[in-house]
């Protein structure tokens, strides 16, 4: 989820909705790209792609382009194109996008070093959050490149997020209403191309504030 970094159970949805024939559509936007050997998502790393109903990939996020899909059976397909008011009286994407879309994917497929790369990455930060920061900041459960360092109190979390900047880090505060009173948040997004020492020097800033 984009404010969490956190993760439905999807092995359990699937077993739910199969018990009680209901229809699952999930919302891979956060997971496009990051999981799975094509970038298909939880959906894909989990080999449960033909137990969903519907998948919604989002490319906008880690892929980098502009757009959005969805993924079903024929059937589907085939409702969506014929009774879907929204998608029927939308001007269609432009030709740059879908081969910006297209690329975009099949960089991914042929460098799933970049996923590795980044959940290094993700990695490396959580050692350093529990060496520096715990006890002095809490966060939510993740293992998702999207982080977070709590800080109750729009504020706070404003000022917080003004001296990150100060020292050369682009990490924005998420603020009441947006989250819950009192889960004001800094919201980290760690990349395939960030340092293991950008990411240290990220963590000292937090921790010498």
């Amino acid at each position: 989820y984009s404010m969490d970094g956190d993760e439905a159970n999807l092995k359990e949805l699937v077993k739910l909705s199969s018990k009680h024939k209901a229809y699952l559509i999930v919302d891979e936007a956060h997971a496009t790209g990051l999981y799975g050997t094509n970038g298909g998502g939880l959906s894909e790393q989990y080999k449960l792609e033909n137990d969903i109903f519907c998948r919604i990939y989002t490319f906008g996020k880690a892929p980098g382009v502009h757009g959005a899909a969805v993924a079903g059976s024929k059937e589907l397909m085939n409702y969506l194109v014929n009774f879907a008011r929204p998608f029927i009286y939308t001007t269609a994407l432009p030709a740059h996008s879908c081969i910006s879309i297209h690329y975009a994917m099949k960089h991914i497929v042929d460098n799933n070093q970049i996923q590795n790369a980044v959940f290094k990455n993700v990695s490396h930060y959580l050692i350093e959050f529990e060496k520096k920061l715990k006890g002095k900041f809490s966060r939510t459960t993740s293992n998702h490149p999207i982080q977070t360092i709590i800080t109750p109190g729009n504020d706070y979390a404003r000022s917080l997020s003004e001296h990150l900047l100060s020292q050369g880090f682009d990490v924005r505060p998420i603020l009441a209403p947006t989250v819950k009173e009192g889960e004001e948040r800094l919201r980290i997004c760690l990349h395939s191309y960030n340092s293991t020492d950008e990411i240290s020097l990220l963590v000292d800033t937090l921790a010498t504030y």
